[in-house]
């Protein structure tokens, strides 16, 4: 019987640590408490720092961005409103979900 390729190595106790040397990055648009508290708690078990990164853009900024998109890759704009919204909403909470760093940075005017 030989070895699955996909399963990563581990004990019952947890999965096999990421050599030091190794980054572990997530990429992703996490504006729901819930999907950051699997994220960290992810990387806790990788024994591996977090850091979230937020990116403060005029909502009138990313509607004239989404505009210039052709027609299929444009994002509807009450989705695009929520968004903006939920991602406002979630940057106070970041230090207190447990996050190792926090950077915060701002785009346009």
């Amino acid at each position: 019987m030989s070895a699955d390729p996909h399963r990563r190595s581990g004990t019952a106790s947890g999965p096999a640590p990421i050599p030091e040397h190794k980054n572990l990055t997530g990429n992703n648009c996490s504006l729901l408490a819930g999907h950051r508290e699997q994220l960290l708690w992810l990387a806790r078990e990788f024994g591996r720092p977090t850091i979230a990164v937020t990116v403060d853009a005029p909502y009138d900024q990313l509607v004239l961005r989404n505009y210039a998109r052709p027609d299929e890759q444009r994002v509807p704009e009450d989705f695009l409103r929520t968004a903006h919204r939920l991602a406002r909403d979630a940057r106070p909470l970041l230090e207190a979900e447990g996050f190792d760093e926090i950077r915060h940075y701002r785009t346009g005017s």
